[in-house]
């Protein structure tokens, strides 16, 4: 997807929206970066592995800072508006993102999974 000033206006409003459906506070959401990485910025021999691959297919991913063991400060939700193929593919990694941040501990898996549709469906 190209990034308008529509496609900006949308993810701020999801971002808003299902940040008040989890319960956190504006204050606590992070600032907002939206860019465009298309999946074939990196060419053949440019980088190696599961760093290449993770690179090329990022969608999104929050850049935090540890204060404390345990306790964590989002400073960064960052989107790759050009890894998405659709609205509702960039709407589900924001509530991704949130649950990153409303659930920190909470690791990738079915009951992640589960908890990231639950808000989607709500």
């Amino acid at each position: 997807m190209k990034l308008t000033k529509e496609l900006r206006e949308f993810a701020i409003f999801e971002i808003k929206h299902y940040a008040k459906k989890m319960k956190i506070q504006a204050k606590d959401l992070p600032d907002l970066a939206l860019e465009i990485i298309p999946n074939t910025s990196l060419g053949r021999g440019q980088g190696r592995g599961r760093r290449r691959q993770s690179a090329t297919k990022m969608f999104g991913v929050f850049f935090e800072e540890n204060s404390a063991p345990g306790y964590q400060v989002a400073d960064l939700l960052f989107l790759n508006v050009g890894g998405h193929p659709s609205r509702k593919a960039l709407k589900y990694t924001i509530v991704h993102e949130l649950v990153h941040l409303k659930h920190p501990r909470l690791k990738h898996g079915k009951k992640f999974n589960d908890l990231v549709e639950s808000y989607i469906e709500a």
